[in-house]
């Protein structure tokens, strides 16, 4: 865990990983007590189906642990109020600039991250699923593309989600998301037989043509999930920030051994 008294030449990201089945009212799409305020409240009821509801609850309730731990200990979640900017990235009311906030999910699981400070920074999760030749065509750089051709068959699935998680992470930390030509970013994954146990950095690189020449260099790590099935996580952070510690948040620690393959709990860059 990072020295407190370092905080001002070494950042911590945090992360968390929360499932819907974890809360019996989230699971049912049905506002745990304590959790949203009476705006936001009235906003999750407008969602009409349970599937976007029950998402909606699991990104808001991990993101709003996620800040409580960071900078707000002991306050009331309904307290913190997770707003989103015109590009549609989110932040914490009132605490804009004191830290950043990603956060995704997928199928009943939700992964988020947060650091200190107005930094960029962006999580995302997929599960580990096909994905078809046309799609690689389309949405992959030439050597993301490489890299798939060159995957075992029985990682071709693992190759092509982990590239696209990470090409939406590191879209997430430019705040563009999926507005822009996702060949804009290329994310350097190094080929793999099997999906690594602790985090596992990547480099990535943007495409002028698409985004321009004052887009900061990036960088990202990666890493495997198992249960409730597999899936991948990555993050994606500005390259000048100094290092980084990935430290795991305040996830049910009953749930660490079956959620996690490894009990690693950071990597510095």
């Amino acid at each position: 865990m990072t020295n407190p008294t370092r905080s001002t030449v070494h950042s911590t990201i945090q992360w968390l990983i929360q499932t819907d089945d974890a809360h019996p009212d989230l699971a049912r799409g049905i506002v745990p007590a304590g959790l949203l305020n009476a705006a936001e409240a009235a906003r999750c009821a407008a969602i009409k189906t349970a599937k976007r509801r029950r998402d909606w609850l699991l990104g808001r309730w991990t993101a709003k642990r996620l800040a409580q731990t960071l900078i707000a200990p002991g306050a009331p979640l309904d307290t913190l109020i997770i707003a989103k900017r015109p590009d549609g990235s989110p932040y914490l009311a009132g605490c804009e600039h004191a830290i950043s906030l990603s956060y995704s999910h997928a199928d009943g699981v939700a992964f988020g991250a947060a650091v200190r400070a107005d930094r960029l920074l962006g999580a995302d999760i997929e599960r580990v699923a096909p994905r078809s030749d046309r799609f690689v065509a389309d949405y992959f750089t030439a050597a993301e593309q490489a890299l798939v051709a060159a995957a075992p068959p029985s990682m071709h699935a693992a190759h092509r989600t982990i590239i696209w998680s990470a090409k939406e992470a590191a879209l997430k930390a430019l705040r563009y998301g999926l507005t822009v030509d996702t060949r804009a970013v290329a994310c350097h994954i190094a080929p793999f037989d099997a999906l690594p146990t602790v985090w596992t950095p990547f480099a990535v690189t943007c495409d002028p043509r698409y985004l321009g020449d004052a887009v900061p260099d990036l960088r990202g790590w990666w890493r495997g999930l198992i249960s409730p099935h597999p899936a991948v996580l990555a993050l994606v952070a500005a390259a000048d920030a100094p290092n980084f510690d990935l430290t795991p948040s305040v996830y049910r620690l009953a749930d660490l051994p079956a959620l996690l393959m490894d009990d690693q709990d950071s990597f510095r860059g």
